[in-house]
């Protein structure tokens, strides 16, 4: 059978994962069917066969993907006719690559300007950006080293740091986020300074600084290149800054650009960050980082923030120092505590630190590199593993410091949803907020569910939360009223999210203190009332009187008689009778004026009115008081019969008027 002409297998540049596979076009040929299989396996698989012609009729090339590193790959290709016939077919062997790119980004291949920037008198730093990721797998980049190429090294080097720092909203070097080890010694060309492992953010740029101290002898320097292209075989959208900087050794001097303004000879390696939350779709087939059940066991325990900015954690391990564990320490500050990190985690300040560099606790330094710890504002650290902060399980510790020095440890690890409040106190008819958020990124939607213990107590129009894995950083705010004095409890279930969220439940204590009391004035204590002697006339004279017994009888100056309600005599205290249950008892005043005696609703309500008073007793003396006319006047028996109403009327008041 004839052959496919010109067939060829490749391993792409950069790459260790794939083939290139292209032949000439094969003539009277409809569709062409890839194969692929490791040479000593016997046959080839249906999962490795590929239709190319579904959107070529006549293709000459393919791409194999998610092979193995340094793997012999045996490659067929047949052609088809119309009538689904082969009319060519053809193998070939080719072998992937060994190892991974080189780097993510490097200048090192450009020719150099046979210019040096000598860190024996000052130190440099050359910015790199980070490029995206290749999909939602991924969710940022690890730093594992940085080449540095020197033209000429001294006979005895400086002293000499290596560090990994933020970019500066200037675009200069801000905080240093890592250190990296040293080489033994220094050689002329590409000297290794590497990292356990630092994470990296996609899309942002960070620089790497030597920090000099000098004291070395002969000139070390690190090589520029007129170039502001990067080599080939680099991760895409990563580049290296078009100019370096530097600055005088003493680490306090001013960032500036060479006259030239070029870049110096540098290459970042590392790879692609792994989220092992998100689906492995690694397009290569090859998962960058082998991730094991994060060691709950490494949990930084008794956070402490110094009113130097220095925080301090003690190592929680079973086993001695891991160079390979990670302690990321990452802050943001404010006037106001903050209740939350930022969306952005590294929208602050961010360091980390290695186990090995500590004993038996770690210690990380905030606000680096000129920018002062101010211990007038209010802090929130997260510090965590880089083990525990892959894992979806195990939130980072979080310490809030105040101004007054002291610090509160809000998270120690163990609370996946985040409530910005554990109490809450309001008054009656009062509000007051609260605002809750994850914790970690879930696999997939988070409804919280709010009920309420005490309903009676208190009330909240919210009924439920959700969160997304887009949204679950945003805190979302939570208004509660209260009703009534007393106490109550606010539960947060959390349903979905995978099976680290399913079933989390949170408490909210709320405590509704009681409305102050408006101050009532104290009824006053009645008072007796000591009557007057009437004008005119010396001792005690009573009113004309109908006579007879049995009704009231009048005013006198001795005992009344009949079997009437007796009526004291002027000058003596009148005695109150005891008031009925309940009357509303209001202390009248002599001067206030009384409604007319056709409003009255109850002979014992508060406005009793009072009649005027009958005119004095005249002077004629006892029996009926003529009247000008000189008939008998008929007055004494209503004056009798109101007397007698008055007394059992004014009885039932705490005061009294005399008649």
């Amino acid at each position: 059978m004839p052959a496919v002409p010109g067939l060829t297998a490749t391993p792409v540049s950069g790459s260790y994962t794939k083939l290139d596979v292209s032949w000439e076009a094969v003539n009277d040929a409809a569709s062409h069917v890839v194969q692929w299989k490791v040479s000593s396996d016997q046959s080839y698989s249906r999962f490795n066969t590929r239709d190319v012609s579904s959107t070529d009729p006549n293709p000459t090339s393919f791409q194999i993907t998610g092979l193995t590193a340094g793997t012999s790959y045996t490659v067929r290709v047949d052609a088809y006719s119309a009538l689904g016939l082969v009319i060519a077919n053809s193998e070939v062997t080719a072998t992937t690559n060994t190892a991974p790119p080189p780097g993510l980004v490097s200048n090192i291949a450009q020719g150099d300007t046979g210019i040096v920037l000598d860190i024996n008198a000052q130190d440099g730093a050359q910015a790199f950006t980070t490029g995206p990721n290749r999909s939602t797998s991924y969710v940022g980049w690890t730093l594992t080293g940085v080449d540095i190429d020197l033209r000429t090294v001294g006979s005895a080097p400086p002293t000499y740091s290596v560090g990994i720092h933020h970019s500066k909203s200037d675009n200069t070097p801000g905080a240093r986020i890592a250190t990296l080890t040293n080489p033994d010694t220094l050689v002329e060309g590409v000297n290794s300074f590497t990292h356990p492992g630092l994470r990296l953010s996609k899309n942002d740029t960070y620089f790497v600084v030597v920090d000099s101290e000098g004291g070395g002898t002969g000139q070390t320097g690190w090589e520029y290149t007129s170039s502001n292209s990067e080599d080939s075989g680099g991760a895409e959208g990563w580049s290296i800054g078009d100019s370096s900087l530097l600055r005088n050794q003493d680490s306090t001097g001013t960032w500036s650009e060479p006259s030239a303004k070029d870049p110096v000879m540098i290459r970042i390696n590392g790879r692609e960050y792994f989220d092992i939350r998100g689906p492995q779709d690694d397009p290569d087939g090859y998962v960058p980082r082998q991730h094991e059940p994060a060691d709950l066991n490494r949990v930084p325990r008794n956070v402490h923030i110094s009113p130097t900015g220095k925080v301090t954690w003690d190592l929680d391990k079973r086993t001695k120092a891991d160079p390979y564990t990670l302690y990321f320490v990452d802050w943001t500050s404010g006037e106001e505590p903050p209740a939350f990190m930022p969306e952005s985690r590294y929208s602050h300040g961010f360091t980390s630190v290695a186990e090995d560099e500590c004993s038996s606790s770690c210690s990380a330094q905030l606000e680096e590199e000129g920018d002062d710890f101010d211990s007038q504002m209010h802090y929130l650290v997260h510090v965590n593993t880089a083990d525990r902060d892959d894992s979806l399980c195990t939130p980072p510790v979080m310490a809030r410091y105040a101004p007054s020095g002291t610090v509160k440890v809000i998270n120690d690890g163990s609370k996946l949803l985040m409530l910005s409040k554990a109490r809450l106190s309001l008054d009656e008819g009062g509000e007051g907020t609260y605002a809750a958020r994850l914790a970690t990124k879930p696999e997939s939607k988070v409804t919280v569910d709010l009920s309420v213990e005490g309903e009676d107590k208190v009330f909240t129009g919210t009924e439920s939360l959700t969160f997304t894995r887009k949204d679950w950083h945003t805190p979302q705010e939570v208004t509660v009223r209260g009703i009534d004095a007393g106490t109550a409890a606010i539960t947060h279930s959390v349903s979905g999210g995978g099976d680290c969220y399913n079933g989390v439940s949170e408490k909210v204590a709320v405590t509704v203190n009681a409305a102050a009391q408006q101050e009532v004035t104290p009824t006053s204590t009645s008072t007796p009332i000591t009557t007057a002697p009437p004008s005119g006339g010396g001792g005690s004279s009573a009113p004309p009187s109908s006579g007879g017994g049995g009704g009231a009888a009048p005013p006198s100056g001795g005992g009344g008689s009949g079997g009437g309600v007796p009526t004291p005599s002027f000058g003596e205290e009148l005695i109150e009778p005891p008031e009925e249950e309940d009357q509303p008892v209001v202390e009248q005043s002599p001067d206030t004026e009384e409604p007319p005696a056709e409003e009255q609703e109850s002979p014992v309500m508060e406005d009793q009115p009072v009649a005027e008073e009958p005119p004095p007793p005249s002077d004629s003396g006892g029996g009926c008081a003529l009247s000008e006319s000189g008939e008998g006047d008929t007055s004494g028996v209503f004056l009798a019969a109101f007397a007698l109403f008055l007394a059992v009327s004014l009885g039932r008041r705490p005061a009294r008027k005399s008649f």
